[in-house]
């Protein structure tokens, strides 16, 4: 298709700003981490951003021409600047000591093309221009980028900081009285009853292995995995679990494959990210101790602390701190791989840690082929990284609330000898209406949120214990900003700011980045960034999709007002005039028409498998199993008989055709 034409159209103080975006101008851009296609289209979108300001002050032609001229020439160095400025922004907005906002002056944004923006935040204190700001400012701080020598700085960065805490030495004392809050916490945690395995939807250390079905034909226990699941009394309905395990294929027990393999995955222009894959045996038996976990999380006295199926718990605390700086939002670095195993083995009882030391990989094969002995307790690919690292971040934040109650280190070996941990438990954290201390304290991963009171003593602690804070990313006392699971505010008004994020593309467009393109149509509308969206839908409008070949120059994209069609733009009044339509006619059942359906439909494109393979007759015994998981461990107080088990796998996505109702 040849009908796209990177073009910027924005309206400027001297009229419409007109540009080309010219292929030999990004050249340089053509073999380098970023890809000449995606810095195109966020060049475009970036620009664009400027003619969406709430202020209604149009830019100058030539402040429009000198940022974009600035993005072409060194796009990450833009990225980089900006970034560092919001942060600079966001840390120094404070309360005085009228409860009043004082936003800091910083004469770097007056070299920005938001100056005038900024200056008009600056004399009203309007926060929807601050939201404004800090979507220009870090609007392309999620720019794709396949730097190796980004990759290789990860790889270091894992590899240095396995060294150090294999060095890293524990305070036995700290241990010790971390060990009996963690005691406490679960100590009506009943055992394991009915184990609920399932197989995870990531991918597999075995290479190749990509779905349910394969994985069932390879799915193996280990001789620890039979010790502690196999070889049990209790049963799934009817069948024992040892009764269900002789099902599966090859059914004598063998030694599994002991070792997850790691690699590293863009996040942003900055960085890659550590993902590791675990075996299959070891995901499959991960995800029932998980449930279990979970349930055991969710029904005890971490309850109100500790919500995994809900962020928003986590996110309408920080904006609470962010209103009456009551509360101190911390954030870490490097927080999976800081959870050793060492620290797992010596604060968790025998009847949680024996399923821990089950499910868990110690060796690790490198992006390089060699194998590397690993003193973390478990990789990101875990299903139980997550909910053990909230668990033992709420511990500690307990033991550090009750030493400044009583006035102690949270590492006297003398702690608990006087202090009954319920009673201070209760006192810091009880009924509110009994006058509880402090106030109360979250953990989602790594996003943590304390009372102010203890904050200081929470990161001694954490350090204590091998953890590094990320102070630029934690915010404290009268500081107005707080930052909590994606969402950020300011004085309680919601200030989360748009990013830019898309998948590679290439000279013809991928399906799934195609959707990640639509999402961020359908975002910026609900920012109210017009511009932006008028740019990105000529650009989903027009730009080559993959395996997609049309006529009129226009790709067959739905338009609709339904918020839950993930491949369709969101409209107010869909038209959708460049779609081929079939009509609702009250003729014969025989003709072209949508008779039988009795409404007009639309054709257009959706993300639909290529492939699909059917599980077969011998796979039963696993559905039978996911059926009574179903039954009993999706929500206790229900019984689901109808929850559907799918039976055949998606082995490849990519262009599939629907017919839907014309939303016109």
């Amino acid at each position: 298709m040849e009908s796209y034409v990177p073009r910027i159209e924005i309206s400027a103080l001297e009229g419409k700003y007109v540009r080309t975006l010219r292929s030999t101008d990004l050249q340089h851009y053509a073999n380098g981490s970023t890809g000449l296609e995606n810095t195109q289209i966020l060049i475009i979108a970036w620009s664009s951003l400027l003619g969406d300001s709430p202020c209604d002050s149009l830019k100058p032609k030539r402040v429009i021409n000198q940022f974009i001229n600035r993005l072409i020439n060194d796009v990450i160095s833009v990225v980089q600047s900006f970034a560092a400025l919001a942060q600079e922004l966001v840390s120094n907005i404070e309360y005085d000591a009228s409860r009043n906002i004082i936003i800091p002056f910083l004469p770097g944004l007056l070299k920005t093309p938001v100056a005038r923006e900024f200056l008009t935040l600056y004399r009203t204190g309007d926060l929807t221009i601050l939201r404004y700001i800090l979507s220009f400012l870090w609007f392309g701080k999620k720019l794709f980028s396949e730097d190796p020598q980004l990759e290789t700085a990860a790889f270091r960065s894992w590899i240095d900081t396995e060294e150090r805490l294999k060095a890293f030495s524990y305070p036995t004392a700290l241990l010790e009285n971390l060990k009996v809050v963690v005691q406490f916490i679960t100590k009506d945690w009943e055992p394991l009853k009915l184990f609920f395995p399932k197989h995870g939807n990531g991918a597999v250390a075995e290479r190749g292995i990509k779905g349910c079905i394969s994985k069932n034909e390879i799915l193996q226990m280990t001789p620890s995995m039979q010790r502690v699941y196999f070889n049990t009394p209790y049963h799934l309905g009817i069948l024992s679990a040892s009764e269900m395990y002789s099902m599966i294929s090859g059914s004598s027990v063998e030694d599994g494959r002991d070792m997850s393999r790691l690699m590293f995955v863009p996040k942003s222009y900055k960085t890659f990210r550590s993902i590791c894959m675990e075996p299959t045996a070891y995901q499959y038996a991960q995800q029932g101790v998980r449930l279990w976990f979970e349930h055991n999380l969710a029904d005890g006295m971490l309850k109100d602390h500790i919500v995994l199926k809900d962020q928003g718990v986590n996110q309408r605390a920080a904006q609470k701190g962010s209103i009456d700086s009551m509360s101190d939002t911390l954030d870490l670095s490097q927080a999976s791989d800081s959870v050793t195993w060492k620290l797992v083995s010596r604060i968790f009882p025998a009847k949680i840690l024996k399923h821990l030391h089950a499910t868990r990989t110690s060796v690790v094969e490198l992006p390089n082929g060699e194998t590397y002995k690993v003193s973390k307790y478990a990789p990101m690919g875990s299903a139980l990284c997550f909910p053990v690292q909230s668990t033992i971040y709420a511990a500690i934040i307990i033991l550090s609330s009750i030493a400044r109650l009583y006035h102690v280190r949270p590492d006297d070996p003398r702690f608990f000898h006087e202090i009954d941990v319920a009673a201070a438990y209760h006192r810091c954290y009880g009924n509110r209406n009994r006058g509880r201390v402090y106030r109360p304290f979250y953990a989602y991963g790594d996003d943590l949120i304390v009372d102010k009171a203890i904050s200081s003593i929470v990161i001694a602690a954490l350090s204590s214990l091998g953890f590094l804070v990320n102070v630029d990313k934690s915010f404290f006392g009268n500081q107005c900003y707080r930052e909590s699971c994606g969402k950020h505010y300011v004085a309680g008004v919601d200030v989360s700011p748009y990013t830019f994020k898309t998948k590679k593309i290439d000279r013809r467009v991928s399906m799934e980045a195609l959707v990640g393109i639509i999402d961020q149509i359908n975002k910026a509308q609900q920012y109210g960034f017009t511009t932006v969206r008028r740019h990105l839908i000529n650009f989903a409008l027009r730009y080559p999709i993959q395996g997609v070949r049309t006529k009129s120059g226009l790709n067959p994209l739905l338009f609709s007002n339904n918020e839950n069609d993930s491949m369709a733009i969101l409209c107010n009044t869909p038209r959708n005039t460049h779609l081929r339509k079939r009509v609702y006619t009250r003729g014969d059942a025989g003709d072209s028409s949508c008779c039988m359906l009795q409404r007009d439909e639309v054709r257009s494109i959706t993300l639909a498998p290529l492939k699909s393979k059917r599980a077969p007759v011998e796979d039963d015994w696993y559905y039978y199993a996911q059926w009574w998981r179903a039954r009993y461990a999706v929500d206790r107080n229900r019984l689901d008989y109808n929850l559907p088990i799918a039976k055949s796998d998606t082995l490849g996505k990519g262009v599939g055709w629907r017919w839907t109702a014309n939303p016109a």
